[in-house]
């Protein structure tokens, strides 16, 4: 069984700060992007918009995971 992995304050503001820096910033794939063999992003700037907005929103809610 993997171990549950626990994410404080501090490294969710880390990464959403890594996130905007590189929306602003333009510094991510252009059109698709393969993440495995089953999923693929097909706009990196809208998946990273929308994924700085759910986590922000619901960062600590117990009924939302995002890395599920």
């Amino acid at each position: 069984m993997a171990e549950e992995q626990k994410y404080d304050h501090d490294s969710i503001n880390e990464l959403l700060s890594w996130a905007k820096e590189t929306l602003n910033n333009k510094r991510y794939p252009v059109g698709e992007f393969q993440l495995d063999k089953c999923a693929k992003i097909l706009d990196c700037e809208k998946y990273l918009d929308s994924m700085i907005l759910v986590i922000g929103k619901n960062w600590g809610e117990p009924y939302v995971l995002p890395d599920s």
